[in-house]
């Protein structure tokens, strides 16, 4: 899910499951008292909120897709930065398999996340996003916003090539 997430939600109490290609990037996690799954599959069917973060849209298809069932009837939480048009698709995704897809954006460097200064910004499915929205505070005390149920939303700070653009202004949410 990425190192400052993970993180953050361990900071604030929350049993949290690891999982990542290279098991020695999760040491510091588990040194934290993450637990360490031994597959995609088992991290996906440990909780019913699954946070993924990932290096872009293709790495999240990679390991999630051959894994859909295990998702079904979960809320699936993507944190990884993507164009409107890649989170819409997702989102299309997630429906056929059952999944209750929420689209987030971070707008934080990763040591601000977990803090006030960072921002989080989610769109899709209104009671998805609220059944686990105490959880996701986890990521920061006051920046916690949901917009829409547009998933495209929460990417608009992101151009459609994937470059980040700019706000103008601080938006913050409890």
């Amino acid at each position: 899910m990425g190192q400052a997430p993970a993180a953050a939600f361990l900071d604030k109490g929350h049993p949290t499951i690891v999982w990542n290609c290279s098991a020695g990037k999760a040491e510091q996690l588990v040194a934290k008292g993450a637990t360490l799954a031994d597959s995609v599959r088992s991290a996906l069917e440990a909780s019913p909120l699954v946070v993924v973060r990932v290096s872009d849209y293709d790495a999240v298809h990679r390991l999630l897709d051959p894994a859909a069932s295990s998702l079904a009837g979960r809320t699936l939480v993507n944190l990884t930065m993507a164009s409107s048009t890649q989170a819409r698709e997702t989102a299309e995704w997630a429906a056929e398999a059952g999944i209750d897809y929420v689209d987030g954006a971070i707008l934080a460097v990763p040591q601000a996340i977990g803090t006030a200064e960072a921002t989080l910004l989610y769109a899709g499915p209104q009671d998805a996003f609220e059944k686990h929205r105490a959880t996701l505070r986890a990521l920061s005390e006051t920046g916690t916003v949901y917009l829409d149920e547009d998933h495209g939303l929460s990417v608009l700070p992101v151009r459609e090539d994937g470059r980040q653009t700019g706000l103008q202004g601080p938006v913050r949410e409890g």
